[in-house]
């Protein structure tokens, strides 16, 4: 009846046990935290007089501890370093505040109360201060927390800062290897996985002595797996599979600067003068030289244009549709100058780029042209390993005893994947012409929670999170438990020993196929439900090996004789693939207005191609929000059913990081475990035992 903002609890024997203060309990990043109890810690000290905790939101809108410190009287003023060892040795990580401000008094109300509206707000020394900050202690240590800064768009990281909990991802691991190999260094993917702080990677960073040819590559070369499935796809128009990029400059792009730029471009990344022969054993892929014609640039003056959207669009439409493989070249770029700037569309074959290439050509562009604007020759980053090396070394590695491996495994789920395909029916496949393309975009708030909050509940990745609300909300839509997806990886993993291909352009891309499972025991209580879907598909997924690379290996490059009769017929329906973060774009400095264009590229794809999946789910972040794409066919779904489906996916995700969130304590799942033979169920089970002997 009279709220007091007390927290307590009614004892079974009819005592009220006293817990705190409901205005003095937050959460951060999913924990509940009694700011009097770290309080109360603190006030132990004995160098703190008088303490007071505070929430201080910074500018990505993330919580923060604050802890405010009149210190002891006769003594010494006590340090942020010595307050944040001595409460680490007391309470969990968590609690520990992310700043210690040392005040002389605190402010007070006209009633005597303190004002905690009238705490000063941490400061750029405090903030360098923050949790898990630690200064350099070394060059090294400096190099990684300014290379950090430039791939993650943070600033203030200290050695203590986690990677990934400052929304850092595979791709960006790539990005930031690519960095460290142009200072002469290099690390392991695996290594940063598992080292992910500054402090504990630097002991594993190694010097890169490796010279790598840099003279341009030419000559015959094998396909690559994805290039082999493009090709085993039959397309009718296989001519037009673009990737582009539509870039603005407000001021307008110097155009001979431009040129020698893309010249550049083409020479250093040699893939991009890759051309194709139609032979009597297949498909020849021949990287001409730099004296061949290296593109198609084409300028439009469209000053006096009056409907300029529109004239830009169909412009476009005909530099994507005449790209041609075996004449080439594959790359196709048109500048459209217009009174209110350049738009400049590049448009490359997706059989010479993907998308870890395009934010290597992307930063070349922009360091290139700022270069020559300044009147310096063009210096492009040192190469990596070409892709003519890549597939030569792949194929070898197709017939080793390491790729072979992995047959046991999928073969195993081929064979759980068959009854699902012969229960569906075939699904159609149509045109793109009639195909749709509708979206979901979440706030700035639900991106950052998926990018860096939810994580620690049950230690999962960004895509098994999105794979968790797919399967769940499929489960709803189709009232099926299981689902056969298609995913995509960057195809760029370490199983080539000695490869270095950060900085190499060309098409990697893996897919292969997976199974979500969302079924739940009988047994199981009912609101454990979720929990054990996250925990099930977070472990079929960090289950693949190598992150799937092998699937499409062992499928198009290893011998016949040597499948051990594994057919490779799995056959998704749906597509999957998170492209990562679009973010942060490596503009040099003084040339900050270039930057996406928001005008229509044309069609990338030719309409008249043949779908591959019924449904088509692409995703990214973008913008600082994460859209989600979804390109269905009209023959075989209604706009209703789509809308109904992608809203069962929203209320699906959003539900399981509101409830990643609301877990007080982390909990490790199968896949943390080394034994691969270990269930969820075997998991379970030995939890059981340890509590009851707590």
């Amino acid at each position: 009846m009279y709220r007091t903002g007390d927290i307590a609890r009614w004892l079974a024997d009819g005592q009220i046990e006293y817990l705190g203060r409901i205005d003095h309990q937050v959460k951060i990043r999913g924990y509940r935290i009694e700011l009097a109890e770290i309080e109360a810690h603190l006030l132990k000290h004995s160098q703190v007089g008088a303490v007071v905790l505070t929430v201080y939101v910074n500018e990505r809108q993330e919580q923060q501890l604050c802890a405010y410190i009149v210190k002891e009287e006769l003594s010494k003023e006590p340090t942020g370093k010595e307050l944040r060892k001595y409460l680490k040795s007391l309470v969990p990580s968590y609690m520990v505040p992310a700043h210690f401000i040392i005040i002389d008094q605190f402010p007070l109300t006209s009633s005597g109360k303190i004002d905690r509206k009238a705490l000063p707000e941490p400061t750029e020394q405090v903030l360098n201060e923050g949790i898990g900050y630690a200064p350099p202690s070394n060059e090294l240590e400096q190099l990684l927390i300014e290379l950090w800064e430039d791939v993650l768009g943070v600033e203030g990281i200290g050695v203590q800062h986690d990677f990934f909990d400052l929304g850092g991802d595979s791709i960006k691991g790539i990005q930031l290897n690519s960095r460290l190999h142009t200072k002469g260094y290099s690390v392991e993917m695996k290594e940063l996985f598992q080292y992910s702080t500054i402090a504990e990677l630097n002991n594993y960073v190694k010097t890169h002595t490796q010279e790598i040819n840099q003279e341009p590559v030419t000559g015959d070369m094998p396909l690559s797996p994805v290039q082999h499935w493009f090709f085993n796809q039959s397309y009718t128009d296989q001519h037009h599979f673009n990737q582009s990029v539509m870039l603005y400059h407000p001021s307008g792009f110097e155009v001979e600067s431009l040129r020698k730029v893309l010249d550049q471009m083409l020479i250093h990344h040699d893939a991009l003068r890759m051309v194709y022969q139609q032979s009597d054993s297949g498909i020849a892929q021949i990287n001409r030289g730099i004296q061949d014609k290296l593109h198609d640039f084409e300028m439009f003056d469209l000053y006096e244009e009056e409907h300029v959207e529109e004239r830009i669009e169909a412009l476009a439409n005909d530099i994507q549709g005449t790209i041609h493989l075996y004449k080439g070249p594959l790359v196709k770029v048109g500048l459209f100058r217009t009174k209110n700037g350049d738009h400049l569309l590049i448009a490359i074959h997706h059989l010479v780029v993907d998308g870890v290439s395009w934010r290597i050509l992307l930063e070349d562009i922009f360091r290139g042209y700022a270069q020559i604007q300044a009147g310096e020759e063009i210096m492009f980053q040192s190469k990596s390993h070409s892709f003519k090396e890549f597939t030569e070394r792949l194929r070898m590695y197709a017939n080793s005893k390491k790729a072979l491996k992995e047959l046991s495994y999928w073969q195993q789920l081929e064979n759980d994947a068959g009854p699902l395909l012969i229960e569906e029916p075939q699904h159609k496949t149509g045109r793109r012409e009639n195909s749709k393309n509708t979206r979901l975009h979440f706030s700035e708030r639900e991106t950052d929670m998926l990018l860096k909050e939810i994580h620690q509940a049950y230690n999962t990745e960004v895509n098994d999170v999105l794979l968790v609300a797919l399967g769940l909300a499929y489960k709803e839509w189709k009232k099926t438990d299981k689902v056969l997806v298609q995913l995509e990886g960057h195809g760029r993993e370490e199983i080539l020993e000695g490869l270095d291909v950060t900085r190499t352009v060309g098409w990697f891309t893996s897919m292969y196929p997976v199974l979500l499972d969302t079924e739940l025991p009988s047994a199981l209580p009912r609101n454990e439900g979720l929990s054990y879907v996250i925990k099930r598909v977070k472990d079929t997924l960090h289950r693949v090996p190598n992150k799937g690379v092998g699937y499409s290996i062992l499928k198009h490059l290893t011998s016949k004789e040597l499948k051990a009769g594994v057919e490779f017929t799995a056959l998704p329906s749906i597509s999957f693939n998170y492209l990562g973060q679009f973010d942060q774009f490596d503009t040099p400095s003084g040339h900050d207005g270039i930057q996406l264009s928001s005008l229509s590229m044309g069609h990338s794809i030719s309409p008249a191609l043949e779908r591959s999946f019924s449904l088509d789910f692409s995703a990214m972040v973008t913008g600082k929000q994460l859209v989600m794409t979804l390109n269905y066919s009209i023959e075989e779904y209604s706009d209703e059913e789509i809308q109904a489906f992608l809203q069962l996916y929203r209320s699906h995700l959003v539900a399981i990081m509101d409830y990643c969130l609301q877990q007080e304590e982390a909990e490790q799942t199968v896949s943390d475990f080394s034994n691969k033979d270990l269930s969820l169920e075997d998991l379970d089970s030995i939890a059981d035992i340890v509590n009851s002997l707590d």
